[in-house]
């Protein structure tokens, strides 16, 4: 790698395990993640989409759960409630992370 001592000439290229990266300070990168987006937004295609990150997607258990308790019409807080009667205070979602899967898997 390059030596970071002395100023890097931004970007620096280089091999990692036989693929080619491009190295930048961090506040370039997060620039170009936004524009990205921007982009996307403005030329009508769509956002390019992230990984879902929350508990809830990440639990198979919990989110059959989840999903029991919002077809019974349970509120969030009361969802929350539910949860964290049966799985525990550490696992149980907050009532948005509810909200946010209640709205993404509509």
């Amino acid at each position: 790698m390059a030596n970071l001592k002395t100023k890097p000439q931004w970007p620096i290229f280089e091999n990692r395990d036989g693929i080619p990266v491009a190295v930048v300070p961090l506040t370039e990168y997060e620039r170009l993640v936004k524009s990205r987006f921007r982009l996307a937004s403005i030329m009508g295609s769509d956002v390019p989409a992230r990984r879902p990150t929350s508990r809830i997607f990440q639990d198979a258990e919990l989110a059959e759960f989840v999903d029991h308790c919002l077809v019974d019409r349970l509120t969030y807080a009361q969802t929350r409630a539910e949860c964290i009667s049966r799985f525990g205070l550490s696992r149980a979602p907050s009532k948005s992370a509810i909200g946010r899967y209640s709205r993404a898997r509509e």
